[in-house]
């Protein structure tokens, strides 16, 4: 930033963005479609042009996420797997091949999830459970704890913020524990009913 003083203004705004994006049109769609929406919940539309149109605003952001996602996890194993050698910073054949094969590799890992996974909101529970209680929660609170670690106590206001990101901590824990056991049993149940078959094309938006 030009001035990292601003930092905690462009938070707060993110933060009101985001939640307004995430909590409006959710509660707006299920209190109009109910709790048997599809997922996502604009596939309960009943105009099908509407809903063509709905996934054609969502393709391009979910395409960004995804690649979002995949660079962030590639960088992570690329440094691992290079370390401080000079390929990590040079343009070399070792440095490609490396790249190239991390990523048709998180890909095809997520090719694969997609299609074995019988719902679409069961996957959105899956990964919500799995990566999202670790972006939105633990990295915040571990954050937190990292650089206040020696005046956690110092004053009402620290103890505040540190009981806050304590429970913040334990709420993330429990998305990541029970809620991903949740959404494991939740595939199961689906499985031993009638599913699509994996690998197909047909619609999964129940």
């Amino acid at each position: 930033m030009g001035r990292p003083q601003d930092f905690p203004k462009a938070l707060a705004v993110l933060a009101g963005i985001s939640a307004t994006l995430f909590i409006v049109p959710s509660a707006i769609g299920f209190r109009y479609l109910g709790q048997y929406a599809t997922a996502p919940a604009f596939g309960s539309l009943g105009v099908v042009s509407y809903k063509k149109s709905s996934f054609g605003f969502v393709i391009v952001p979910t395409l960004v996420i995804g690649v979002i996602y995949a660079n962030v996890t590639g960088k992570l194993i690329y440094t691992r797997i290079l370390g401080k050698s000079r390929h990590s910073h040079s343009h070399t054949v070792i440095d490609w091949s490396v790249w190239v094969a991390i990523m048709v590799g998180i890909w095809l890992v997520g090719f694969v999830f997609a299609e074995i996974i019988p719902r679409m909101g069961d996957f959105l529970s899956l990964l919500s459970a799995a990566f999202d209680s670790f972006f939105a929660f633990i990295y915040f609170a571990v954050a937190y704890w990292r650089l206040n670690r020696g005046s956690l106590f110092n004053s009402v206001g620290k103890t505040t913020l540190t009981l806050l990101n304590v429970l913040v901590m334990m709420v993330s824990l429990f998305l990541l524990g029970p809620r991903l056991y949740a959404a494991i049993e939740a595939m199961i149940a689906d499985y031993s009913r009638s599913v699509t078959p994996a690998f197909t094309c047909a619609n999964i938006a129940f």
